[in-house]
């Protein structure tokens, strides 16, 4: 029984260690990307955030991101919506 799970455990494994670049995602016939930001200018100014207290930007394996590092924040919406949000 076990051997049957070996292969389709391996190609998982092998599958998941592949990094996915964007240009590599497929797009749905008719779309095109519109807006790419890879934070490797270490600047949020191109975004308006609710709280900017909240987010920061971070570096991992030469990739850099833009993090939520606070779930509580000053923002108070006049309506339900999401804890936090930085909008382009």
């Amino acid at each position: 029984m076990y051997h049957r799970l070996l292969f389709p455990t391996l190609v998982c494994l092998a599958t998941l260690s592949v990094p996915v670049v964007a240009d590599d995602v497929p797009k749905p016939d008719g779309m095109s990307l519109i807006y790419q930001h890879d934070f490797e200018d270490s600047s949020m100014d191109r975004y308006e955030p609710t709280d900017a207290t909240a987010w920061k930007l971070g570096e991992a394996k030469g990739n850099h991101f833009a993090s939520l590092i606070r779930k509580d924040s000053k923002f108070e919406p006049p309506v339900r919506s999401p804890f936090n949000r930085s909008l382009i």
